[in-house]
């Protein structure tokens, strides 16, 4: 799985933040808004509470009755009010009640111990809050009976069902109690809750949503300069170690500053490197073409011992082995100053690789290798001819030396849109990817021990700097275990001619 880069981690964390903030002020937006709507139900189911007890009044001869206005009958009056209550007596006996609670099944709670009681019951499909409050005949107003009223109650003409007056079954006001039951529909009331919570939830998700873009769109705002910092390091190399000219502040600004002194010691270090290679390289040719000198006439003498014939015979080879490497020495650090420039004229490929393989053969041959050569006849690149053809030696001269004895040495060229393709591919026994990366390091072997003496370390990597310097490329790939392609790209001779 692809890591996550650094602008998604920082949004993350910011988004994280964000969501916990805006969970907790949504959170603490809707626990006050139930507290707050609980808290008004209660309070207007109170005042009516306390409005119904205001009309009760009990008589000097015991008898209660409630006085009603207009607004207490439109309140309470209807089929499906807001609002109903109910009065009993200290026995159970409905003293006083609007129509609706006469109507509606409503619980017959139990007589509390405490003074007030407030609960819930589902209502003619409604959900009421219904607080029950105790009225002890103390606390209720006296009033002067009138002398006809009397007559009628005393008479007893009055319907009991309709009667509004009510004996209280003592005549001492302060040994009995009444109930006063009151409830109001609270559907409108959490229906606004239920609108204030969607609202609350909408608008926290709308801001997470708006949060987490911004936090991206800043974080990246933010890390631009490193983006711009590691496109600026993938398109240096030991060729190209110039400075990062990208304006920063704070951290990322201190950062390309440090980056920037140590791409000035690299490039100095590698200038060194180069220069010693080359000032050495060339001190060394003249006496190692001496030394090939005196091995080469002293192998004419006709009277050389059969000895010293060896001895010299070695030492010729040796040699050209060191003449090898400081003529590769000196092209590498030929191409590394820029001081060789390449011409690119149109080549045919088939001839050149004919030519260069003419030397791989005798070494093919000894080691039993099948050469396959698969290379279009007008295949043609943009290339120098001499500096393809060091290219091609050091690709076939590596391939006949180090291929699997008795495989098959597969050369094949390919015309693209855009180029030339060559690859070049055999088998070869225990290779493994990462030295298949490091073989175009200079002075890389793969065996010290054992291949000593069989070559000097520079062939791929000088081959790979040529490569790049004809504005093309040298990799090398495992397509199957034990086995290695080198591809060859050059640019294509249609745009050259």
């Amino acid at each position: 799985m692809k890591p996550r880069g650094l602008a998604f981690r920082l949004a993350l964390r910011l988004w994280l933040a964000g969501l916990i903030i805006f969970g907790m002020v949504a959170a603490f937006i809707i626990i006050r808004t139930a507290g707050a709507n609980e808290l008004a139900l209660f309070t207007t189911l109170s005042a009516r509470a306390d409005t119904l007890q205001t009309l009760v009044r009990i008589r000097d001869d015991g008898w209660l009755e409630m006085e009603f206005d207009d607004e207490i009958t439109r309140d309470y009056g209807g089929h499906h009010p807001e609002a109903f209550f109910r009065l009993l007596d200290s026995r159970g006996q409905v003293i006083e009640q609007s129509d609706f609670a006469e109507e509606a099944d409503i619980p017959e709670f139990l007589i509390p111990t405490n003074r007030s009681l407030t609960r819930e019951a589902r209502l003619d499909g409604r959900v009421f809050i219904i607080l029950q409050r105790q009225l002890p005949l103390s606390i209720v107003d006296r009033m002067e009976d009138d002398h006809d009223q009397n007559e009628e109650n005393d008479d007893g003409d009055i319907d009991q069902g309709n009667n509004p007056r009510r004996h209280t079954g003592s005549g001492d006001p302060r040994a009995d109690n009444i109930w006063l039951t009151v409830g109001i529909d609270r559907t409108a009331a959490d229906r606004w809750y239920q609108t204030t919570l969607w609202l609350t939830l909408g608008a926290t998700g709308t801001g997470l949503l708006l949060l987490c873009l911004l936090a991206w769109l800043l974080v990246r705002h933010a890390l631009r300069p490193l983006a711009q910092l590691q496109a600026a390091l993938a398109a240096a190399d030991e060729h190209n170690l110039a400075p990062v000219t990208i304006s920063a502040r704070d951290e990322i600004g201190a950062v390309i500053g440090t980056l920037n002194r140590l791409i000035g010691q690299l490039a100095a270090a590698f200038a060194r490197e180069r220069a010693f290679t080359a000032d050495a390289a060339h001190e060394l040719r003249t006496p190692i073409a001496e030394l090939r000198l005196v091995a080469e006439v002293a192998l004419r003498r006709p009277a050389l011992a059969n000895d010293d014939h060896r001895a010299y015979t070695a030492v010729l080879a040796t040699a050209l082995r060191m003449q090898e490497l400081v003529e590769k020495l000196l092209l590498l650090a030929r191409a590394d100053a820029g001081v060789l420039v390449p011409s690119r004229a149109p080549l045919l490929l088939a001839p050149l690789v004919e030519a260069a393989l003419a030397a791989p053969r005798a070494t093919a041959l000894r080691r039993r290798l099948t050469l396959q050569i698969d290379v279009p006849p007008d295949a043609a690149a943009a290339a120098d001819t001499a500096l393809l053809r060091i290219i091609l030696d050091n690709l076939f001269g590596n391939a006949a030396a180090y291929a699997t004895e008795g495989s098959i040495v597969l050369i094949r060229a390919i015309v693209t849109a855009t180029g030339l393709s060559l690859t070049v591919t055999n088998a070869v026994s225990g290779l493994t990817a990462a030295e298949c990366d490091a073989m175009f390091d200079r002075f890389w072997r793969r065996d010290c021990a054992r291949t000593a003496g069989r070559g000097t370390g520079l062939g791929l990597a000088l081959a790979r700097g040529l490569a790049e310097l004809l504005g093309g490329s040298l990799t090398a790939t495992m397509p199957a275990a034990d086995t290695i392609c080198f591809t060859l790209t050059l640019p294509s001779a249609a745009g050259n001619q």
